[in-house]
């Protein structure tokens, strides 16, 4: 499963991927995600955001599907302001998101984030095909919280 979203932000390049990176914070504006706790920092590197970079983990927990859903992820790859890559083992499955910021001009950004579902397990790949006929819902999921990186983004002035 693959799903592509993207969303033009009227905001420079480092501020919209300081605030999509924000995530010990992303509970406080994105409104699908109910908590996030850090389970590790980033080890030290001069690019990192406060404890946000490559290795960086966490717990987050949301409502999807209107269950509420807790799944543990990483950052595996780092490349700011350019992108970011987010995974995560679940139920059989490896998920695997990555974000991209393209500068349009000095003061307007393009987000983009891909959301990849791969079966590992016989049981997911029985479950992957439940899980595809939810795909339109999970776009939904993903477009909402680019909206919100939006608004926090737009919203942020320093």
């Amino acid at each position: 499963m693959n799903i592509t979203v993207s969303e033009t932000i009227n905001a420079p390049i480092g501020r919209v991927f300081a605030t999509a990176s924000d995530i010990p914070n992303a509970a406080s504006f994105i409104k699908g995600i109910e908590m996030v706790e850090t389970l590790s920092e980033a080890p030290p590197a001069d690019d990192n955001l406060g404890l946000v970079g490559l290795g960086y983990t966490w717990r987050e927990t949301r409502i999807m599907f209107g269950r509420k859903a807790t799944e543990d992820m990483a950052i595996s790859r780092w490349a700011p302001p350019n992108a970011y890559t987010v995974e995560a083992r679940s139920h059989g499955s490896h998920y695997l998101s990555e974000i991209t910021f393209e500068p349009i001009d000095e003061q307007t950004t393009r987000i983009s984030m891909s959301f990849n579902a791969t079966p590992e397990t016989i049981t997911a790949k029985i479950m992957m095909k439940v899980f595809v006929a939810m795909t339109k819902k999970l776009t939904e999921c993903l477009v909402e919280d680019l909206r919100n990186i939006k608004e926090s983004a737009e919203a942020d002035h320093g």
